[in-house]
């Protein structure tokens, strides 16, 4: 049963042909795919949630899109991804949110951009 309230709510839509969905999806490439930190939360105790991940991450592979993990916290989250095969993370666990020049003082300063020689 669909209830549509609660699926908006929830940012979901509903639709009553969902081989119409599946299509759309199909024929659609985004540049980037995040995968939401209730997904990644559930890594560690969760064998669907590690298969989505590791399914999700090769469909993005295989199909030349980034994906990228959010609202990672935990080394155990960190380490599954990384098993799963997920090349980008963000979240906590490498860091709290900071301004731009911060991150840049913190991490970019001094750093020549790869292929370039000094």
């Amino acid at each position: 049963m669909c209830d549509l309230g609660r699926m908006l709510e929830d940012g979901l839509g509903c639709d009553p042909d969902p081989e119409a969905s599946y299509k759309w999806y199909a024929n659609v490439k985004f540049d980037v795919v995040k995968l939401d930190r209730g997904l990644i939360a559930g890594m560690a105790s969760s064998a669907i949630s590690r298969m989505l991940v590791r399914d999700i991450v090769q469909i993005c592979q295989t199909g030349g899109m980034t994906c990228v993990a959010e609202g990672v916290e935990t080394p155990e989250q960190a380490s599954a991804l990384m098993e799963a095969g997920c090349q980008y993370a963000q979240g906590y666990y490498y860091g709290r949110p900071m301004p731009a020049e911060l991150f840049w003082e913190k991490y970019l300063r001094g750093r020549e951009p790869a292929g370039v020689e000094g």
